[in-house]
């Protein structure tokens, strides 16, 4: 059983990471078009430079940028600027690093109108940093691939039809991502988050959050995360009885891995948490192989062998935090799969008290190496 990841601990070092991240990069190279459409011809663009992976780049609005050769590969570091011209893949992949320094940007379109099948837009490798918000909207034969850093998408009227996969760092949804065609994998190494929707089906090998602390997250399509291996983890913020986290399903359910209740804020008494709604059911053998509490995977204990929720399934918890005789009583009650909590749970930090610690830790850190 692999280790929980915690959203507050990922939080926590997200803050510091970005607080650590360093002085800005330096300022874009724009596409003008000056003789052409031709992402390739350096005579396109400000500094008269084809852009590289170490590249911040912008789109001069009401200019295309299209890509027109794959070798070299296209890419750059990040998209940015005030420009909201349109990037084409024109059946060509673009990479985009990840390795900015500051959060980047973009407002312009990202679509692909060369013949054939779907192409990429890939954000990040392992062990990027970066932050890109991408508000433009994105359309056509294109698919989102993130290997590292933090792909944030954010306009509602998204519309591509390929897929969405996150291999490694983040994907934040705070808006449409793709259409009902597009399938949604998130892998081992992968975090999915935020309040959007998601219109296609989504496989979960990874972690997701919904809101990243607190948010509802929609799909489209069916859910289902891996089973038995216990791969994939589903992480419920709950700030207090009444405000907590949740997934809001089309179609149907499929789960096993990791449930993580984690606890912002501390509840008493007998509290129940809606946390999955499912408008077209839930499969059978939907169970979670572990039902942890603020991380700690051994918090809880299933009493007897359940095969579902299709009857009430109950945990006996303890730990730090949880009080004695706490228990949980988890069940499907018409399309939703409720968690009814027992007993007293003390809250861990919340989101924005982890930004104020991490502030504080880079303080001494800072302290520390000026005394080394």
């Amino acid at each position: 059983m692999p280790a929980v990841k915690m959203s507050y601990r990922t939080l926590l070092l997200a803050a510091v990471a970005a607080l650590v991240a360093g002085p800005a990069s330096a300022s874009p190279v724009t596409f003008t078009g000056g003789t052409s459409s031709d992402w390739s011809n350096p005579a396109n663009w400000s500094g008269g430079v084809v852009p590289s992976s170490s590249t911040e780049v912008a789109i001069t609005t009401g200019k295309t940028a299209k890509l027109a050769t794959s070798s070299p590969p296209p890419q750059a570091q990040d998209l940015t600027g005030a420009g909201t011209g349109t990037v084409d893949l024109n059946a060509k992949n673009l990479t985009l690093s990840g390795t900015n320094t500051s959060p980047a940007s973009f407002g312009g379109i990202i679509t692909n109108t060369g013949t054939g099948g779907n192409k990429n837009l890939i954000y990040g490798s392992t062990g990027t940093n970066g932050k890109q918000t991408l508000t433009g909207q994105i359309t056509n034969k294109v698919n989102i691939v993130v290997n590292g850093g933090t792909l944030k998408i954010t306009n509602p009227n998204n519309s591509y039809a390929g897929g969405t996969t996150v291999n490694g760092g983040t994907l934040t949804v705070d808006g449409k991502a793709g259409t009902a065609t597009g399938i949604v994998i998130v892998n081992g190494g992968g975090t999915l988050n935020g309040n959007g929707t998601l219109a296609g089906t989504v496989s979960n090998n990874g972690f997701i959050s919904p809101g990243d602390g607190i948010g509802k997250l929609m799909i489209g399509g069916n859910y289902a995360q891996a089973q038995s291996t216990g791969d994939g983890e589903l992480d419920i913020g709950i700030l207090s009885p009444t405000t907590y986290s949740s997934l809001a399903v089309t179609g149907s359910v499929q789960v096993g891995g990791i449930l993580d209740l984690v606890f912002y804020g501390s509840v008493a008494g007998n509290n129940t948490f809606n946390i999955i709604t499912a408008a077209a059911g839930y499969d059978a053998g939907f169970l979670f192989d572990t039902v942890a509490i603020n991380g700690n995977i051994d918090a809880c204990t299933v009493q007897g062998d359940p095969a579902d929720y299709s009857s009430v399934v109950t945990y006996d918890c303890a730990g730090p935090g949880i009080s004695t005789g706490t228990e949980i009583y988890a069940s499907i009650i018409g399309n939703t799969l409720a968690f009814e909590v027992v007993g007293d749970i003390i809250g861990v930090p919340e989101p924005a008290a982890l930004a104020i610690l991490a502030s504080g830790l880079l303080g001494l850190a800072g302290a520390r190496r000026r005394r080394a």
